[in-house]
């Protein structure tokens, strides 16, 4: 039984590799399932990178967090959540549980999320924080797919933005990495 789990997660991850959504999110809920939630935490991300309006991904993250203790996370997937869900029943069930979080969550220490500029729309900017956060999530594992992310947020904010100045270092970084490899493999 091994060998044929083995088999079905290289079907899953090639099948990944190629974009398909589908198969990224079956991989998020396996990893979910075996208790690893950090991978699972990455591939429900990269399901949202393929489809911004997946709802079940975003609630899945939701209780993920939740689960970790960080409910500020928590809290702001599933008011994300709630910006696309449709389903009456599905809603009312995030609906309690950014009131649960609320009546929770302790009183923020640490500065709060930047404000929009006069150029940005505060939706720009939540979807540009969203989107950062995701590239700094992958950025180890995937950084091919964290320069597409950090790319995204510069799309999305004005060059004066917090989170267009922060993508714009971690691009600078993940460049400067994979130069510092290449010239590494040549002296070799």
């Amino acid at each position: 039984q091994l060998g044929s789990r083995s088999k079905a997660m290289d079907y899953l991850k090639k099948a990944e590799k190629s974009g398909n959504r589908a198969a990224v999110k079956l991989l998020a809920g396996i990893y979910y399932d075996s208790g690893d939630t950090n991978k699972a935490i990455n591939y429900y991300k990269k399901v949202i990178s393929l489809d911004k309006k997946d709802v079940e991904s975003m609630s899945k993250l939701g209780y993920i967090y939740k689960e970790k203790g960080d409910l500020p996370t928590a809290l702001r997937y599933f008011q994300r959540c709630l910006k696309h869900i449709s389903d009456h029943n599905e809603k009312s069930m995030i609906q309690d549980e950014v009131y649960y979080i609320k009546q929770n969550m302790p009183p923020q220490t640490s500065t709060p999320a930047p404000k929009a500029s006069k150029e940005d729309p505060e939706e720009a900017v939540e979807e540009a924080e969203d989107l950062y956060e995701e590239g700094m999530y992958v950025i180890d594992d995937d950084p091919e797919e964290a320069k597409r992310l950090f790319q995204e947020v510069m799309k999305t904010v004005s060059k004066n933005n917090e989170f267009y100045k922060k993508a714009q270092k971690a691009l600078n970084k993940i460049d400067s990495e994979q130069q510092k490899k290449t010239s590494e493999e040549d002296n070799d």
